[in-house]
Formats: structure tokens, sequence, C-alpha cells
């Protein structure tokens, strides 16, 4: 994935100068923090007028064909027993908004890759790659500081459609662009999940690693933990790459100090199932 270059534009310059301008029309569609955060961004802008919605609200747009320039799409994706995500409002959402009038489109809710096909298909690439783009939320969605202060923004979509939207967003919302990446809707999905995982890795790890440093006894595991992350493992990059990469006098050495320190504990199922898995 890429940085993407945010150079601001003068939203007016598209305006005939014989027309008076009218004022940037923005929806935020849900019912979450997400949601909230995300419409509160732009209060303070002046020529937005932004509203905050449910997708059953459409109806009424419709008749007094107040339709938005840009949508955001923010509640989360209801998700079935078998893990799979139930897209069809999202679809029947993204249908209506693009038979009806010219807007933007902005996802914000996290979407499957089977989603994402699902949604390309519906819509036709075409439409999909010139009005959809992809910027889901990497912070706890809890968390209305982190939402609106997040260090690193995730953006996936064609450059025609990624670019007219960070415009907007740097000159009308309070919304941290930090840290812009920027790929395919489908790099960006990945990339979603990526951050996650490694997340949940990172925190079951920590939560597992307390628990055998209190088992095993001798230490602190609060100082242990600083220790860590003081040594800048949890920073490198080499942990990115395939083992197949690394020598094997690497990997042995990695995986003997492992099974010698699980050895010795039954705390750490994270680890042991690694270990039991590369044998």
């Amino acid at each position: 994935m890429k940085e993407i270059d945010i150079t601001p534009t003068n939203p007016e310059s598209d305006q005939p100068s014989d027309q008076p301008a009218r004022d940037l029309r923005i929806a935020v569609i849900g019912k979450s923090e997400l949601a909230r955060v995300t419409y509160a961004s732009f209060l303070a802008a002046r020529g937005v007028e932004v509203s905050l919605m449910d997708a059953s609200q459409l109806v009424l747009i419709d008749d007094l064909n107040l339709w938005p320039d840009l949508t955001f799409i923010c509640d989360r994706l209801p998700v079935k027993r078998n893990g799979v995500q139930d897209e069809s409002g999202l679809v029947k959402t993204c249908q209506q908004l693009l038979s009806s009038c010219a807007t933007g489109i902005c996802i914000r809710a996290t979407m499957s890759i089977e989603t994402t096909g699902k949604l390309i298909m519906a819509l036709t690439k075409p439409a999909f790659d010139a009005k959809v783009v992809y910027f889901p939320e990497t912070e706890d969605v809890e968390d209305t500081y982190g939402m609106a202060t997040s260090s690193v923004q995730i953006v996936g979509g064609t450059e025609d459609a990624v670019k007219p939207l960070m415009n907007i967003i740097s000159q009308t919302s309070t919304l941290s662009l930090r840290n812009v990446v920027s790929g395919t809707v489908f790099d960006a999905v990945y990339t979603q999940f990526g951050v996650q995982g490694i997340r949940t890795v990172k925190q079951k790890f920590f939560e597992q690693f307390n628990a055998a440093v209190l088992d095993l006894q001798n230490s602190n595991p609060i100082l242990v933990r600083r220790m860590i992350e003081s040594s800048g493992v949890l920073q490198e990059t080499r942990s990115l790459t395939s083992t197949d990469m690394l020598t094997s006098d690497t990997v042995t050495r990695q995986d003997e100090d492992i099974r010698m320190f699980i050895s010795g504990t039954d705390t750490m199922p994270i680890l042991d199932s690694l270990i039991k898995s590369a044998e």
C-alpha cells in the first residue's frame, strides 16, 4: 500500500461564476459510535450541510430531493452464526444511493472479502470503481477519542475516487489524516483484517504471558512487560517476514527458546499451538 498525497483544492473552483454556490451535502448513515464521530467531525465546517440518519430515512431525502454529495456508511454489518456477513442491507443502500443521485459513497463499516465481491457484482465494477471508497476504522469503535485521532488511516479505492474524498475530509472534517495509506479496496480489506489480527494476537499473547510469569514466579510481569516494550521488538518488521526467509539456525534457536519457556507452564496455549503446528 502507498501513502497518499493529499493536496488541498478549492471546492468552489468547479462552481460556475454565474451560479450561487450551495453547501456541500454530507450524509452519515448509522447509529453506532463511529457514525456519531464521523458526523460530529463535520459540524464545525463552513459550507457543509451534514446529517445523521438511518438507512430507512433515505426515502425522506428522496421526497425532498435533498440527496447528498457524499455519503458515509458506518454501522457494522450483521454477521451470521457461520461467520459470514449479511451484506444485503449494504447492497440495498448503495444501490438506492447510486440509482437516485451522483453521491460518492465512503464505507466505514468493516467489509469481508466476500461482501466486497458481492457489492462489486451488484453495483457493477465501473460504478464501484468510480463511486465507492473503503475507509474502515482501525481503532476501538467504542473509543470516541481514538477514532477521531487515529494514528493511521487505511483507504481503499481508485485514485479518482480516493483523492476527492481525502480533499473533502482534509478541508471540512476534524478527522485525523496523519498517516494515510491507500491501495485497492481489496488491499484495504486485507490490511484491516491484518491489523486487527495482529492486535488480537498481541493482546492474547501478553494476557497469557503475564499469567505464565505469575505461574513460574520470581518476577513482576508488569516490569517484564515494560522491558519487552523498551527492547523495540514490538516495532520490528522482521517478524512480518516468512520463516522461510530466516536461516535454519535462527528458526531452531527460536523454537528451542519457546520450548524451554513453555515446558514449565500450561498458561501459554498460543505458543504451544504454534510449536505443535511446526512439528
